[in-house]
């Protein structure tokens, strides 16, 4: 059968091809590049079996990730990048009326080169809540008209005139604002909600990016971190994401964790708090990023500073929770006495913790210890599963 991901098209020596050839050619490669990156993002079903789950849609790193505008104003941004909608239903043929110019694969490019902003947003509500989401579409449109000559068969001449010369899937471009419960329309559309309604349906044809979430005000001049919720599933091979981060944690009732570097893929965000301030022997480290339900991970770690005089120091794992931010873990996490990067997020953005806890070993006796290096330099490796 001809047309199929890892198919070629033969040319012959001294062959007169058909434009169908080179179209073909063309939709095949495309097609079979696709295939890769649906065999490498789809994930095992469950821990317990070895057979491939729902291929997910989803996003490469901090792509199509939604931020807050780089200026105050009821607008955000979209962070250029690539994703990719699982869409088995969407299969056609002959593009624009061309012979070869297919999109047979089933999973679909969601490609945005350049940031683009989104505007036009109405204000959430001074008192109650709103919820509007973002959300995005296949954007597969024929355009780049050329004047080309192009044979007519009645008369046998050929004929001037302007053709589509591009099939583009770019998101660029196409914005816009809708209301619930009106469908997108727009490759990137926000779709506003209705005050103290329930969140907006995602429009048929698209994936979430974001929740935007409005409380008693706080959305009223400005659309910040305090109202976006990351709702892209972050593609990673198999579903499986190893991260590192290392840090300080010093002592003092105002002395937060400093120096967090995190090795992650982009659009992951990671923030160290002091558990028991202000004793550095405690804390907990937060990866936020993307969708995790149905997430499953660990952390290790050790402590960087050599052992001395027949004794060292570890990290005694205490636990790892997976959640989603309710009012008091946003002020935890904004606290910058205790939180290292201090940060703003949103009520209900889900979170992995592991919390952790500083020990003395002496010989086989471990016990938690305030006598410890100040501060306690920690590196912490872990890795996020997704089902």
């Amino acid at each position: 059968m001809a047309n199929e991901a890892f198919d070629r098209v033969l040319i012959r020596s001294k062959e007169r091809p058909l434009s169908s050839d080179i179209n073909t050619l063309q939709s095949q490669m495309d097609r079979a590049l696709r295939e890769v990156a649906l065999q490498l993002f789809t994930a095992r079903a469950a821990g317990g079996t070895e057979t491939p789950g729902t291929t997910p849609s989803g996003f490469i790193g901090g792509g199509l990730k939604v931020r807050a505008s780089a200026t105050p104003g009821l607008s955000i941004r979209v962070a250029a990048g690539l994703g990719f909608l699982y869409a088995p239903g969407d299969l056609q043929t002959a593009l624009d009326g061309v012979l070869g110019a297919d999109d047979l694969s089933k999973y679909k490019p969601l490609p945005l080169l350049v940031e683009t902003t989104i505007s036009g947003i109405t204000a959430g509500p001074p008192t109650g809540f709103r919820y509007d989401i973002v959300e995005a579409r296949v954007n597969r449109v024929a355009g780049n008209p050329l004047s080309r000559d192009t044979l007519d068969t009645v008369t046998g001449l050929f004929v001037s005139g302007n053709v589509n010369k591009t099939l583009a899937f770019t998101l660029d471009g196409s914005t816009g604002v809708v209301t619930d419960p009106a469908a997108s329309t727009a490759a990137l559309s926000y779709k506003m909600g209705i005050n103290n309604g329930a969140e907006p349906s995602v429009t048929a044809g698209y994936v979430k990016l974001a929740t935007i979430y409005s409380l008693n005000g706080n959305m009223v001049g400005s659309i910040t971190r305090a109202n976006i919720i990351d709702r892209r599933d972050v593609l990673v091979p198999y579903g499986m994401m190893p991260f590192s981060a290392s840090f300080s944690v010093p002592s003092g009732a105002s002395a937060p964790p400093t120096s967090v570097l995190l090795d992650a893929p982009p659009g992951i965000e990671c923030v160290v708090v002091k558990d028991a301030a202000p004793s550095q022997g405690r804390f907990t480290v937060y990866l936020v990023g993307g969708a995790l339900t149905g997430a499953r991970g660990n952390m290790q770690g050790e402590v960087v500073q050599a052992f001395t005089a027949g004794e060292f120091l570890k990290l005694q794992y205490q636990g790892t929770t997976f959640g989603t931010m309710d009012t008091a873990k946003v002020a935890l996490l904004a606290n910058a006495a205790v939180a290292g990067p201090a940060l703003a997020f949103a009520e209900g953005t889900p979170y992995m913790a592991t919390s952790f806890g500083l020990h003395r070993q002496v010989g086989g006796t471990t016990t938690e210890s305030a006598s410890i290096p100040d501060p306690a330099l920690v590196a912490v490796q872990g890795f996020l599963q997704r089902y």
